[in-house]
């Protein structure tokens, strides 16, 4: 991502900074979000008029790419179903909740454009070559709902076993703690893998974390128990964190590594957007103010576009202390399946190239569609990636 000074009249930023707040980003992702929609209606003059229901939409790499026209989803991906999958326009359709008439002319689309969409084939399939030493892919349940997670956790479950993945991360929210064993048959029972359990908290305000460690305890033993390698850890947010504060954060981070070492598991600290705001500051004192041995991060590469940092910078500057990825996508306030948003997920791909990681985990807090269905887009656009 490159960066570019940039003055705004003194109202033209009041009042964007006012819309910002209002759509819960920040002003760096709300400019940014305005640009990429300028350029995408700008980039209509490249579509072709017999086919109305295919237009181009410029991802995260900078390269426009023809999609189905208020779905997002790629002709290629549509190209790949039918000659690697052996999939018929209906099926196509019933997989991707779109009409088969839409399927036909993706299709069609492509027999007219077949040079260009074939080079786009070509260089991901060179790409899936790539050594990515990525040993299991999971998800995080949030797609689900917290009913769900709290009262139908099996069929959750059968839904992420069914969608192609080896595991779950899950917040502790939705589990009794005090009973690590069942969980761990259930999850056991349905071919799957635990990657973290997640937890949150205030970690800048020493009482706060005083009054939180008997809790944090017991749900790390629970995650040992039930056969977590994780603690997945986010922090609260507070605008303007003093450089004491993040002092503060910082020795309370070592301390809660130290306890999740004691029960064998590895503290993963997950940012959000305000970690990444003014440059990486928090997360960047976090990372030079803790003990590798005992803090990890948990990047959440969305979380980083949306704070207006470039997520394959970030990935490749705190790479050696990564634990793992949430793998996520966004444009603008909403959250996309994998391949559909503005991140540059290629790119964040290609920089995990040169590490081992035990797991990469998709995240998607909220969907339009069925759960499953989201997972499984997600999860096929892993398989064209990370070549598993």
């Amino acid at each position: 991502m490159a960066r570019y000074p940039l003055n705004l009249p003194t109202q033209l930023k009041q009042e964007a900074e006012t819309l910002a707040a209002q759509q819960g980003v920040s002003l760096n992702q709300f400019i940014l979000w305005a640009v990429a929609e300028k350029v995408g209606s700008l980039n209509n003059r490249l579509d072709d008029p017999a086919f109305p229901q295919i237009t181009y939409r410029r991802g995260a790499a900078g390269i426009p790419a023809p999609v189905l026209r208020g779905t997002g989803i790629r002709v290629q991906t549509m190209v790949a179903a039918t000659t690697n999958w052996g999939m018929l326009p209906a099926q196509i359709a019933e997989e991707y909740g779109i009409r088969e008439q839409q399927v036909s002319e993706a299709l069609a689309f492509y027999e007219v454009h077949r040079d260009e969409i074939d080079a786009s084939i070509a260089e991901e399939a060179a790409m899936e070559k790539a050594a990515i030493k990525v040993h299991k892919i999971g998800i995080q349940t949030r797609p689900w709902g917290p009913e769900a997670n709290r009262q139908r956790l099996p069929a959750v479950l059968a839904d992420v076993k069914a969608a192609g993945y080896d595991g779950i991360e899950i917040g502790s929210q939705h589990l009794d703690i005090s009973q690590p064993a069942p969980f761990r048959r259930l999850v056991a029972d349905h071919g799957l893998a635990l990657a973290g359990i997640h937890v949150g908290g205030e970690i800048a305000d020493p009482q706060a974390v005083r009054d939180a460690l008997a809790r944090l305890e017991q749900t790390m033993a629970f995650a040992a128990a039930a056969g977590a390698p994780h603690l997945c850890f986010s922090g609260a947010m507070k605008p303007g964190k003093t450089d004491e504060e993040l002092a503060q954060a910082a020795a309370n981070l070592n301390r809660i590594g130290e306890l999740a070492a004691g029960h064998g598991l590895r503290l993963a600290y997950h940012n959000h957007y305000w970690e990444i705001e003014q440059d990486c500051r928090e997360l960047r004192f976090l990372r030079d103010h803790t003990d590798p041995a005992l803090v990890s991060f948990l990047l959440d590469v969305a979380w980083v576009l949306r704070g207006g940092g470039d997520p394959v910078a970030v990935a490749r500057e705190f790479l050696p202390r990564i634990a793992y990825f949430h793998l996520k996508d966004t444009r603008g306030t909403e959250w996309l399946e994998l391949g559909e948003g503005d991140v540059d997920l290629r790119g964040v791909i290609q920089v995990m190239a040169g590490v081992e990681l035990p797991w990469a985990v998709v995240e998607q807090d909220e969907t339009k569609r069925l759960p499953i269905e989201s997972a499984r887009i997600s999860r096929e656009y892993l398989r064209r990636w990370l070549a598993r």
